[in-house]
């Protein structure tokens, strides 16, 4: 997938991988759409109130939790 402005790429999306554990801690970078809704999410050891869209960049081992 290919995200453009005024018809010049502005990043690519080569893979999507897609969790059913709510708990992700892997070697990869990981960037997390949440399209709808509301909740909480914690990032290490920080929790984050989740008001969509809202979009959240996640560093390789970096822990990636859903609460509600």
């Amino acid at each position: 997938m290919e995200i453009s402005s005024n018809n010049l790429p502005q990043f690519v999306i080569d893979d999507i991988v897609w969790h059913s554990d709510p708990v992700t801690r892997e070697k990869i970078y990981q960037v997390v759409y949440f399209t709808e809704g509301t909740g909480k999410v914690q990032l290490d050891f920080a929790s984050y109130e989740v008001q969509a869209p809202q979009l959240f960049f996640i560093s390789e081992f970096q822990l990636f939790t859903t609460l509600e």
